[in-house]
């Protein structure tokens, strides 16, 4: 599936169902009109707005946490309401705003609260950025795209709502490995995804692992027909200042192609989806320690090991569907 990234309109009919309060009106009493009107916003049918900034249209979280995710979830029909995918609307109103990371960065709290006086509920996805305070203390939810988040962000904010939806995987990706063969169980093919500048690469390395370049910073789907061939999914994680609490996507997206990874025991996230004794983390960053890694998941291939390590990889398969991750959506809008 390609995602075009424009104002995407898919509208609905039917009542939705809106537990969450219905905002304050001054100076309504019992029986006032202001307490019908109220009444009546409580109970109609709320639009879904996924919101991005014009500046990040092409980037990858906008395109997946934007405009895959609310396709996914329209599709599912699981939501008797109008889900738009569209840039940022200063003046929304009645809606529930899905505020992508671009999004959520660029948002003051006074914006989120006239928002909230006209009737939106504003939920932050900051992904793998900060968000402020100030913020987070005026938003009605910040949604955690991570288990590490969830925690840091429950024991930073207490009186937040927080609700967790992890990273589905892409649905273009899905589709070539449903409609390509299968990596082979005859040879080992180690390859990593992503960046450059976040991975760490020498000639030695470059010499077990093909390195495919995806640019996060704009539509980019060349290295999707690549995916369905490896059967190692190499995931060392060159440490940066700005990395905070990273969905585990490369792991999810490893595990739907029936793949398995080799990843850095540091890595904060990994290990709450991984076992202990999952036969492919790597100790350390030096390069001696990943060549001799990559060298023991050649050597085990297919054998007992990596028979072991697919086993954990289908477990992290059947736990980030995208139906599993549509209800986790639909939960926090209920």
């Amino acid at each position: 599936m390609f995602i075009e990234i424009e104002s995407r309109w898919h509208r609905r009919a039917g009542p939705e169902h809106e537990p969450w309060p219905a905002p304050e009106v001054p100076g309504a009493g019992h029986g006032s009109l202001a307490t019908i009107v109220a009444m009546l916003w409580h109970k109609r049918r709320r639009a879904l707005r996924f919101f991005y900034t014009p500046q990040t249209a092409g980037s990858g979280t906008s395109v997946m946490r934007g405009g895959q995710l609310s396709a996914l979830v329209e599709r599912s029909g699981l939501m008797d309401r109008e889900i738009t995918f569209q840039p940022l609307d200063l003046d929304a109103r009645s809606s529930d705003l899905f505020l992508t990371k671009g999004a959520a960065r660029s948002v003051s709290p006074d914006q989120i609260s006239r928002w909230r006086r006209r009737g939106c509920r504003v939920l932050l996805d900051p992904v793998d950025e900060d968000v402020s305070d100030e913020v987070a203390a005026v938003a009605d939810c910040v949604v955690a795209a991570s288990i590490s988040a969830e925690g840091a962000y429950r024991d930073r904010w207490p009186r937040a709502r927080i609700v967790r939806i992890d990273h589905h995987v892409d649905p273009r990706v899905r589709d070539a490995l449903a409609t390509s063969d299968p990596a082979s169980a005859d040879t080992f093919v180690a390859r990593y995804f992503g960046e450059s500048v976040n991975t760490i690469i020498t000639e030695q390395i470059s010499s077990l692992v093909g390195f495919v370049q995806v640019d996060t910073s704009r539509q980019d789907d060349a290295w999707i027909r690549e995916v369905p061939g490896a059967n190692l999914h190499y995931a060392m994680r060159r440490h940066r200042a700005l990395d905070r609490h990273k969905p585990f996507l490369k792991g999810f997206t490893a595990a739907a192609g029936g793949a398995n990874i080799l990843i850095g025991r540091d890595e904060a996230e990994a290990v709450n989806w991984l076992p202990d004794d999952y036969p492919y983390w790597v100790r350390n960053t030096e390069e001696k320690t990943i060549i001799e890694a990559l060298e023991h998941a050649r050597d085990t291939f297919m054998g007992d090991e990596w028979r072991r390590a697919q086993n954990a990889m289908q477990d992290i398969a059947a736990r980030t569907t995208d139906e599993r991750i549509i209800r986790q959506l639909v939960d926090a809008v209920a």
